[in-house]
């Protein structure tokens, strides 16, 4: 339950008018147990795999609700047990006893953008590219956090620049045998998510400069990504 909520928590919308944006999306289904968030501008997926077969039930949790949840979880495998009732849920662990009220609403169709046909990959080490990022995020507006990524055959720029016409520039080695393509993301979204996944490589997926960027480690798909693009 911690680590549904740890990779997923970055993403939620805090005071959106669209209030079931303001919290993370459990959905369980047979084994499989899914938190999403999404603040309208980035959407983070978690998968984990569970011993029993369940009915198919969603609800959404508030965002005090997960924060406060949080911190009672700890990292043993004590077993937790949840109670889910029509707008509240339960939740036991050892001698505490925590509920919340569940968000009434229609979370978004995540499924129509996760699935979209991508037709560019891009491959890196992992902390090399986190790095890369935090070196050029110093230099970055911060206003608006913009930085732009041009992606050319095995090589990928990172550039960043404030009001004060400073300007940080990083080059490094990839896997990308596609066409140069220039990208601008928010540099805070992709460092939530270089912070979040633990593995040695990952993967950019997209198609084209405006085209939202689906990011994941190759090797597990349990964890999924996805930054839409700034339009300058």
């Amino acid at each position: 339950m911690k680590y549904l909520i740890e990779t997923t928590k970055f993403s939620m919308a805090q005071q959106d008018i669209r209030y079931y944006l303001n919290g993370i999306l459990f959905e369980i289904k047979e084994k499989t147990i899914r938190s999403v968030s999404t603040d309208g501008h980035r959407l983070s997926i978690c998968s984990v795999k569970i011993n029993e077969l369940l009915p198919h039930h969603f609800m959404i949790l508030p965002r005090k609700g997960v924060i406060e949840l949080l911190r009672l979880l700890d990292n043993s495998e004590t077993l937790i047990e949840l109670q889910i009732g029509n707008n509240n849920i339960r939740i036991i662990l050892n001698n505490i006893i925590f509920t919340s009220k569940l968000i009434d609403g229609n979370f978004p169709n995540y499924k129509q953008i996760l699935y979209k046909n991508y037709k560019k990959t891009l491959e890196a080490p992992c902390e090399l590219l986190k790095q890369a990022f935090l070196r050029t995020a110093i230099l970055s507006n911060k206003k608006l956090l913009v930085t732009k990524l041009f992606f050319s055959k095995n090589q990928l720029k990172i550039t960043s620049n404030n009001i004060e016409q400073e300007i940080a520039e990083e080059i490094i080695d990839i896997i990308y045998n596609d066409v140069d393509t220039e990208i601008h993301l928010n540099i805070n979204y992709i460092l939530d998510i270089l912070n979040t996944i633990k593995s040695k490589k990952i993967q950019f997926l997209f198609n084209d400069a405006y085209s939202s960027v689906l990011i994941k480690n190759p090797e597990n798909n349990n964890l999924i990504y996805i930054v839409m693009p700034i339009r300058l």
